[in-house]
């Protein structure tokens, strides 16, 4: 597999050239089961004879928050004549538990609240903060309340949103060879199959862009979804370039099985079925493209004698370690004291690092690629040739800047870093060029006291935080920040480090020294080692 995965980034390189507190299990708002197809089984209602002005906005907003093609229902509460572009915005509002965020004012009925977010055309999430205030401008017509002055696009709020919208990935093929996702944020439709089809074909985001293979914007011709078998063909005009193909193959596969319901994906341009190298076809599985959207790791414990993987046995040699990374199960690197780092092939040592500099070194981590990333004392450090380890430079606007945690994206394009500008640890991502970091994007949260981070998925970021009575916490949030949920911790100890990888357990190391890994089925947590000092995936 690993060949051809290979294989495919060469492939894949010279295409590139040519152009809220929760108990008991995890609760992450997950997309429905029961079909990729199925819609909401709620109705938007029309506004009743002889409503008042409060129950006119309360059915407009009910029926704004219910997914209808053209939002026929909605627009019947609009005075004629009223323009309103309904898929142009989602605006998300929060009121609080105790508030009522409606006010009559001068004769009109005034929304305050807090917007905590909004999804714009193409389906991207931005989180916000901000208060809103919004007078629907309610007139008179024919005797019945109507509104004059809808908002722009939806205005929603956080419990609508959360049961008609829902998150979806969108992958392009990044220049390591590896898919890259983009989230998306569409409503709960029977046509968002077609949705999200057509939103991956419009092409990624401009933050996204640099980091994948460039290629034209493709037209399609029909997406179909028969006995959980999704059929997506393509114009030939718009896929002329043979050496793409099976990139966009691939990107369609994992962008259409991202959804549930769906057990396989065919990709056709005109007549001609798209193919997967060393994969028989034409039908394929999100597990079919798995190798490029994660690697195979492992996970590896140290204690006072050794680096060691549970329940297999394998072991390095490397003495009193707490802070290491491992690759492929070939090469670890471990630090012995505050800054000598060492790397071990099986159980011999091979050569020693140099570059850093004074200070206690936080973080280890190895790149899809088997590049080495450090972090000392705030500061980044890359391998580069002959074990040199070189400081990178972090673009986020503030000399003053340091980083608190990173983790690498199984894509090996994106990395998740926690960065404290003097105003606390802030969540958010560099895009990785060929060592250097660029692009610095801040994801907005409701946590504080960041500590850690790691990728749960590949859209997905698990937080270790602090509160103010010294506990620690645990939130996982997409990375677009459209939904934040808390993890409950294990039930003894207090979190000292959290490691993660997409596909496998998330795992939390205490104080205590005892390792534990989380089953997702069960919604616990297992012990898996004790008297442990350090824990982590290898890449």
């Amino acid at each position: 597999m690993k060949a051809r995965l290979f294989a495919l980034a060469m492939l894949f390189s010279l295409a590139a050239c040519s152009s809220i507190p929760t108990s008991g299990p995890v609760i992450f708002h997950p997309l429905p089961t029961e079909s990729a197809g199925s819609g909401v089984l709620v109705a938007a209602l029309p506004p009743a004879p002889g409503a008042s002005k409060l129950e006119i906005v309360e059915g407009f907003l009910h029926a704004s928050g219910i997914y209808e093609e053209g939002y026929a229902t909605a627009r019947l509460y609009l005075a004629r004549g009223t323009s309103w572009h309904p898929e142009s915005k989602v605006s998300v509002f929060s009121s609080g538990s105790l508030q009522d965020p409606f006010a009559e004012k001068d004769g009109d009925i005034v929304l305050s609240a807090t917007l905590v977010g909004s999804v714009d055309a193409r389906g991207t999430f931005a989180p916000e903060g901000a208060a809103a205030e919004h007078a629907f401008g309610l007139v008179k017509e024919d005797g019945e309340w109507r509104i004059s002055a809808p908002p722009d696009g939806l205005l929603v709020s956080r419990q609508q949103f959360d049961r008609g919208w829902e998150s979806a990935e969108v992958y392009y093929m990044g220049l390591n060879g590896r898919l890259v996702p983009e989230p998306v944020v569409i409503p709960k439709s029977d046509d968002k199959l077609e949705r999200v089809v057509k939103r991956q074909l419009r092409g990624p985001n401009a933050w996204l862009q640099p980091t994948v293979v460039s290629r034209p914007t493709l037209s399609l011709r029909s997406v179909t979804l028969a006995n959980a078998i999704a059929e997506i063909t393509l114009e030939p005009s718009s896929l002329d370039l043979m050496e793409l193909r099976e990139a966009v193959a691939a990107e369609l596969v994992a962008t259409a099985s991202s959804l549930p319901g769906i057990r396989g994906v065919q990709v056709r341009v005109g007549e001609t079925l798209l193919t997967l190298s060393g994969l028989s076809g034409p039908t394929y599985t999100r597990a079919d493209v798995a190798p490029l959207l994660e690697s195979d790791a492992q996970l590896y414990l140290s204690n006072g004698r050794q680096v060691y993987s549970p329940g297999s046995g394998y072991t390095v040699a490397a003495g009193q370690v707490s802070v290491f990374a491992a690759y492929e199960e070939q090469r670890f690197v471990t630090v012995l004291t505050d800054s000598e780092l060492l790397q071990y092939s099986t159980d011999e040592l091979q050569m020693g690092y140099s570059g850093l500099g004074e200070g206690s070194v936080q973080q280890l981590e190895y790149g899809p690629t088997g590049v080495l990333w450090a972090l000392q004392e705030g500061r980044l450090y890359r391998e580069s040739d002959n074990a040199l380890l070189e400081p990178v430079q972090t673009p986020i606007g503030s000399a003053k800047s340091e980083v608190m945690a990173f983790s690498i994206a199984a894509d090996g394009e994106r990395m998740a870093a926690l960065v404290d500008t003097g105003k606390g640890a802030q969540l958010g991502f560099f895009l990785i060029s060929d060592g250097v970091l660029s692009s610095w994007r801040e994801l907005a949260t409701n946590t504080q006291g960041n500590l850690g981070v790691c990728f749960m998925d590949d859209d997905k970021l698990l937080l270790l935080s602090e509160r103010t009575d010294g506990g620690r916490t645990l939130t996982q949030t997409t990375t677009d920040g459209a939904w934040v949920s808390d993890m409950v911790p294990p039930e003894s100890g207090r979190i000292a480090r959290i490691a993660c990888s997409p596909g496998q357990a998330p795992v939390a190391l205490t104080d205590e020294g005892v390792a534990y890994a989380y089953d997702s089925v069960a919604g616990k947590w297992n012990s898996v080692g004790e008297k442990v000092l350090g824990v982590g995936y290898s890449k």
